[in-house]
């Protein structure tokens, strides 16, 4: 593994309760851990490149959807082959559609996009800590346990 930058958050932004989205968005803006990467991709203008050790795990939004079997036809490899690697890596990760399900945000989305002509849409996969507080075992968020998996890699 290598990793582009030094250690500098402890864990995932999000369970550092003095980062809101402005303070955020102001360190990952900033030099040396921010470069704009509007030159590279011209088509993202805002898109940015951070380099620290943790990458994407200090400030991903958890979502984890699969690529569609027709999205892989000139892969060399085929997605029944992927399909172990899949669950392994989400049962790893406590990837599960429940996080966001019920809620009015995620209802009103799948309305509309049923409706609108997308009738597979389904509740998103996220990797969300869900298991409760016990034996001794913190789940304080749902980020935690995501946000210190590069450690492990």
């Amino acid at each position: 593994m290598i990793e582009a930058g030094d250690l500098v958050l402890p864990t995932h932004a999000h369970n550092l309760p003095t980062f809101d989205q402005t303070r955020f968005e102001h360190f990952t803006e900033s030099p040396p851990y921010a470069e704009h990467a509007g030159r590279l991709w011209p088509d993202y203008p805002g898109a940015r490149i951070f380099r620290a050790l943790g990458g994407r795990t200090l400030h991903w939004y958890l979502m984890c959807p699969r690529l569609l079997p027709e999205e892989m036809k000139t892969w060399p490899i085929s997605y029944q082959e992927l399909v172990p690697y899949y669950l392994t890596a989400e049962q790893i990760m406590k990837v599960t559609s429940a996080y966001a399900r019920g809620s009015s945000l995620q209802e009103t989305l799948l309305h509309r996009l049923r409706f609108g002509g997308f009738p597979d849409a389904t509740d998103i996969p996220m990797a969300v800590d869900l298991d409760v507080t016990r034996y001794g075992q913190l789940h304080s968020n749902v980020f935690l346990v995501r946000s210190f998996s590069w450690l492990t890699l």
